[in-house]
C-alpha cells in the first residue's frame, strides 16, 4: 500500500515539474535573424554599425595618381615600379615616358604618405615598401600578396599561404602601428571597400556575396546566389549574378530584396565616380559603360572600347587597360562622359 502511495506521489511531482518546464520553454522562431562574427554587447571594443553603402568605393588598382604624377608597374619594363608625369601619353604608355623608376617589380601597389607598399615580385610577392625619396627597400612580411587596397593608414590585401592550401585569405596591415591581422578565414575572391565595410566574393560559400567591417566584425551573408562582380550604386548593390548567366541584378541591403534588372552576360563590373563599367562577354570582351535608373529599372549600356580586354582600372586620369592583343603594354583611354 505504501509503495502505491509513494508511486502516486512521485508521479504527481513528475507531472508538476513537467508542467512547469513547459511553461518556461522559449518560443521557437522559424525565421533566423542575421548573425555577425562579433557581438557589440560581448565585445565593447567593436561598435555596431548598420550596413549602409556610401558614395566612395575603392578597388585594388596598380595605377596610383600622386598629384601630377602616376605611379604604376611598367609592363613594358618587367613590371618595375615606374613614374610618369602629366600630361600622360595618349593610348599607349611606353618606357620612354618614364621619368623615374624603382628596380622592384610588382603587379599590385598602394601609396600612403609617400611610401609605396607593394608585392615584391622579385621576392615571392612578399609585402614590401619603399620611400619615394630614398628608394630604400623594406621587407614587411613573407605573405604572398596580391590585390592591395589602401584605406586610411591601413592596407588590405589577399595572401596565398602554403598552410592555407593556396586559398586567398584577407589581411590588414596598419602602416603606423605595423599591426598585421587576418580579417576573415573565408577564402576570398574579388573584394572592395566601401566606407567601414568590405564587400567580398566568398569562395568558401560558392562565391556568394558577403560583407564584413574592416575591423573583422559584423560578417553578413548578402546573397543566396553566386556572384561574378558587384558595385555599390545609389545605396544599392548592383551584381552580376553568375548563377544566372552573369545577368545584372540589384540588391537592397536594407530589405535583402534582390531582383534581375537586365540580360547582359557581363563580367568585372566596377563603379567609379558613380559611373558604371563592365566587360561584355557577348561582344568579344569589349569594355562597356552602363547606365541604370533604379526608379524605373531601365538599363542601357554603351560601347566604350571595341577591343578585347583582360582588365581595366578607372581613375581621374582616364581608364588604364590591359588589352588581350598586347599583354606587355598598358593603354590609357579617356573617361566616358
Amino acid at each position: 500500500m505504501r509503495k502505491s502511495i509513494l508511486f502516486s506521489l512521485l508521479l504527481i511531482n513528475t507531472l508538476i515539474i513537467a508542467g512547469c518546464s513547459n511553461k518556461i520553454e522559449p518560443k521557437i522562431i522559424a525565421s533566423e535573424p542575421k548573425t555577425y562574427t562579433f557581438d557589440a554587447i560581448n565585445d565593447p571594443e567593436k561598435i555596431f554599425i548598420p550596413f549602409v553603402l556610401g558614395d566612395v568605393t575603392t578597388y585594388s588598382s596598380p595605377f596610383v595618381l600622386n598629384g601630377t604624377s602616376l605611379v604604376f608597374p611598367n609592363r613594358d619594363d618587367n613590371n618595375n615600379i615606374s613614374i610618369i608625369n602629366e600630361p600622360y601619353p595618349e593610348t599607349l604608355i611606353k618606357t620612354k615616358d618614364v621619368v623615374d623608376y624603382f628596380n622592384n617589380s610588382t603587379d599590385t601597389l598602394a601609396l600612403i604618405n609617400n611610401v609605396i607598399y607593394f608585392a615584391n615580385g622579385s621576392d615571392g610577392n612578399h609585402l614590401s615598401s619603399t620611400n619615394l625619396e630614398d628608394k630604400i627597400l623594406n621587407n614587411i612580411n613573407n605573405h604572398n600578396v596580391h590585390d592591395i587596397i589602401p584605406s586610411g593608414d591601413n592596407l588590405f590585401y589577399l595572401s596565398i599561404l602554403p598552410d592555407h592550401k593556396k586559398q586567398n585569405k584577407l589581411y590588414s596591415y596598419n602602416t603606423v602601428t605595423n599591426d598585421n591581422q587576418i580579417i576573415i578565414t573565408d577564402t576570398v575572391g574579388k573584394y572592395l571597400i566601401n566606407g567601414d565595410f568590405i564587400i567580398y566574393q566568398n569562395i568558401s560559400d560558392n562565391s556568394k556575396l558577403y560583407s564584413i567591417k574592416t575591423d573583422g566584425s559584423q560578417k553578413e551573408k548578402l546573397t543566396d546566389y553566386s556572384v561574378d562582380s558587384f558595385a555599390p550604386f545609389e545605396n544599392q548593390l548592383l551584381i552580376l549574378n553568375s548563377s544566372d548567366n552573369n545577368n545584372l541584378y540589384v540588391l537592397d541591403p536594407l530589405t535583402d530584396e534582390s531582383k534581375r534588372l537586365a540580360l547582359m552576360n557581363g563580367e568585372n563590373l566596377k563603379v567609379y565616380n558613380n559611373k558604371l563599367y563592365f566587360i561584355n562577354i557577348n561582344n568579344s570582351n569589349s569594355l562597356y559603360s552602363l547606365t541604370v535608373n533604379l526608379e524605373t529599372s531601365e538599363v542601357t549600356f554603351s560601347l566604350t572600347l571595341a577591343e578585347g580586354i583582360n582588365n581595366y582600372y578607372p581613375t581621374d586620369a582616364g581608364i588604364f587597360l590591359e588589352k588581350r592583343i598586347n599583354v606587355n603594354n598598358t593603354y590609357l583611354i579617356p573617361l566616358t562622359t
